[in-house]
C-alpha cells in the first residue's frame, strides 16, 4: 500500500511539473517579459489593463485611503461609482495584496495565470481519475468497502493528465486571455469543486461539503457568473444521483445527502456574505442594462465550434482576424473563443459512447452547455438568418428561457458558458482515452498515450 502511495504522489508531482512546463511553452514568449508585459491585444479593447488597475485599486483604496474597494473616487471623479457588478476578479486581486510591495503588477498578474492554468490542469487531473474509478460505497463504520482496483494504472493517469490538457489549454481560456477578459481564464477552483461536490455525494465525511463550500466561493471570487454556472452543474448532477440508477451513488441515502449539501451551502453563504449582501442591494438599482444587450453577437457560432481559432497553428492570422472582426467582416460575428478541438471531441465521443450510462450526467452537461454557449438564435457561419426558399427564418435555442430568470439573465455573454462545456468534454475525453488505452496492450499504451497528448495540444 505505501509504495502504491508513494508511486501516485510522484505521479501527481510529476503531473504538476509537465502542466507548468507547458503552461510555459503555450504562453511563450510571455515568461521572458514577465514583468513588464501583459497578455492582450493592441487592436482590441485592452480590457487587460482593467483588470491590472484591480489589484492596485484594491491595496490602494484599503491601506493608502482607508475606504471601501468597492466604491471608486478615482472614477467618474467627484461623482465616484459602485464597483460592486464590476468584472472585479477578487480572487486574483485579494492574493496580489502581500506580492505588491515585492513584485511589479504585470509581474503579479502573469504568475497568477501561469498558477491558474496549472491549477486548472491539475484539478482536472484530480477529478477524472476520481471518477474512473468505481462508486466508493462505505460501510456503517466509514471504511470502504470497496477500493478502487486500477486507480493507480498508467491508462488512468495518462487519460486523466489528458482531461487536464483539454480543459486547462483550451482555446476558451486563451482566447480569453488574448482579448484581455482574465477573469474568464480564472478557471482554477472550478474542477475542485466538482471534485469535492462528487465527494460530498459518494462519500460521508463532512470535511467534503466544507470544501465544496469553500472552492464554490473561491470561483465565484474570481467570476460571479461562475456561480450560476456551478449551480446549473449542481442541479443536473444532482438530477441524475436522485434517479433511480444514481442512487446507489449516494451514501447514507438521499436525507443524509440533504445534510451535506445543506452543510455545503451554508459554507459558501457564509463565506461569500461580504459579496452577496452588496451584490443583491446593487442588482435591484434600476441601472441594469435593458434588453438583450450584445448576446446575439457574444454567442459561439456552431461552426465556430470545429474551427481553430485564429490563434490556433491552423487558424490564420490573429491581428488580422481581430480586425475583420471589428468591421464586421470576419467569418464569425465575434471573436471565435470556442473551439472544442477535434481530438478532444473525438475521444469525448469515445467516452460517451462506451460509458453512456456512466457519464450520463456530463453527456447532459455537454448538451446544455454546448446550447446555452449558441446564444438566443442559432449562427452558422457568421449568419442567424436563413432563407429557406424565399422564407427568412431565426431558429430560437434555449438561452432564451435564461433572459426571463433574475440573476441567471445579468450574464450576456452566451460563449461563456463554454466554462463549464469545456469541463464537460474534458471529463468525457478523459473516460474516451481510457477505454482507447485500456484496449492497448502497457508498451503500446505508453506510446498511445503520448500520441493523444500530442493530438491534444494541437
Amino acid at each position: 500500500m505505501a509504495r502504491v502511495l508513494h508511486r501516485r504522489t510522484l505521479t501527481h508531482i510529476l503531473a504538476v511539473i509537465l502542466y507548468f512546463l507547458l503552461a510555459l511553452a503555450a504562453t511563450w514568449p510571455l515568461v521572458r517579459y514577465l514583468g513588464t508585459h501583459v497578455p492582450g491585444s493592441e487592436t482590441w479593447a485592452f480590457d487587460e489593463y482593467t483588470f491590472i488597475w484591480n489589484s492596485w485599486w484594491l491595496r490602494y483604496s484599503l491601506f493608502d485611503l482607508g475606504q471601501n474597494p468597492l466604491y471608486s473616487t478615482h472614477t467618474f471623479y467627484p461623482l465616484g461609482i459602485s464597483l460592486v457588478l464590476y468584472t472585479y476578479n477578487l480572487f486574483n486581486a485579494l492574493i496580489s495584496l502581500p506580492l505588491q510591495p515585492f513584485l511589479s503588477l504585470p509581474a503579479i498578474s502573469n504568475l497568477t495565470f501561469l498558477l491558474a492554468t496549472v491549477l486548472t490542469g491539475y484539478g482536472t487531473f484530480v477529478l477524472v481519475e476520481y471518477l474512473l474509478g468505481p462508486v466508493r460505497r462505505e460501510t456503517l463504520n466509514g471504511q470502504h468497502a470497496a477500493r478502487d482496483a486500477h486507480r493507480g494504472s498508467p491508462a488512468v493517469y495518462l487519460a486523466a493528465f489528458l482531461a487536464g490538457l483539454v480543459y486547462a489549454f483550451g482555446s476558451y481560456r486563451l482566447v480569453y486571455a488574448a482579448i484581455g477578459h482574465y477573469d474568464m481564464w480564472s478557471t482554477a477552483w472550478i474542477p475542485y469543486y466538482t471534485l469535492y461536490l462528487f465527494k460530498t455525494i459518494r462519500e460521508r465525511r463532512m470535511r467534503n461539503a466544507v470544501l465544496a463550500g469553500l472552492f464554490l466561493v473561491l470561483s465565484m471570487l474570481a467570476e460571479m457568473i461562475f456561480g450560476v454556472f456551478l449551480g446549473m452543474l449542481t442541479i443536473v448532477v444532482l438530477a441524475f444521483v436522485v434517479g433511480r440508477r444514481g442512487r446507489e451513488e449516494v451514501v447514507g441515502g438521499l436525507p443524509s445527502l440533504l445534510g451535506r449539501l445543506a452543510v455545503m451551502g451554508l459554507v459558501a453563504t457564509l463565506l461569500y456574505l461580504p459579496v452577496l449582501v452588496p451584490v443583491v442591494g446593487e442588482m435591484f438599482g434600476g441601472y441594469e442594462l435593458a434588453g438583450w444587450g450584445d448576446a446575439e453577437k457574444l454567442s459561439a457560432d456552431l461552426m465556430g465550434l470545429v474551427t481553430p481559432t485564429a490563434l490556433h497553428p491552423l487558424g490564420g492570422d490573429w491581428v488580422e482576424t481581430l480586425r475583420q472582426t471589428q468591421e464586421g467582416t470576419s467569418r464569425f460575428r465575434d471573436v471565435n473563443t470556442v473551439f472544442l478541438g477535434w481530438a478532444g471531441l473525438a475521444l469525448a465521443f469515445v467516452g460517451a459512447v462506451r460509458y453512456r450510462r456512466r457519464v450520463a450526467a456530463w453527456i447532459t452537461c455537454f448538451i446544455i452547455f454546448a446550447a446555452f454557449s449558441l446564444g438566443p438564435l442559432l449562427q452558422i457561419n457568421g449568419r442567424s438568418i436563413f432563407d429557406l426558399d424565399g422564407l427568412l427564418v431565426n431558429v430560437p435555442l434555449p438561452f432564451i428561457a435564461l433572459h426571463y430568470i433574475p440573476f441567471v439573465k445579468a450574464n450576456r455573454v452566451p460563449n461563456r458558458f463554454s466554462v463549464v462545456l469545456m469541463l464537460s468534454l474534458a471529463v468525457l475525453a478523459g473516460f474516451g482515452a481510457y477505454w482507447l488505452l485500456t484496449k492497448l496492450s502497457r508498451s503500446k499504451a505508453r506510446v498511445g498515450g503520448v500520441v493523444l497528448v500530442a493530438c491534444t495540444l494541437l
